[in-house]
């Protein structure tokens, strides 16, 4: 089964939800579930939610940092504009359970 996963990953998940979903009815059939790789996957959309509101944010400080740095430029505008939209998408997709994943000081020094 791993060898669907690692060769075509869409075809694997959609066999892997058709097997949770029998497994979930009741069906006794554990053993046909990649689980290693149902774990990982499982796993990865929390960080890549994580991930994406680190992006935002440390997209933010950076158009903050420009206007900051050369205020006189016709940009400043733009790039403050562009500062709220990432602040607002961040906070759109931000979860509470996220707050002990992200380093917004780490971020800010990345930025």
């Amino acid at each position: 089964m791993s060898d669907l996963y690692d060769t075509d990953v869409v075809t694997w998940s959609d066999y892997q939800a058709m097997l949770l979903r029998r497994v979930a009815a009741g069906e006794r059939i554990n053993d046909l579930v990649d689980w290693e790789n149902v774990i990982e996957e499982v796993e990865s959309v929390g960080q890549s939610q994580v991930d994406a509101v680190k992006s935002l944010v440390i997209n933010a400080f950076v158009h903050d940092l420009k206007a900051a740095a050369w205020p006189l430029t016709p940009y400043v505008p733009s790039w403050q504009a562009e500062a709220r939209l990432f602040r607002s998408q961040a906070a759109d997709t931000y979860r509470p359970s996220m707050g002990q994943r992200i380093d917004v000081a780490r971020l800010y020094a990345i930025a």
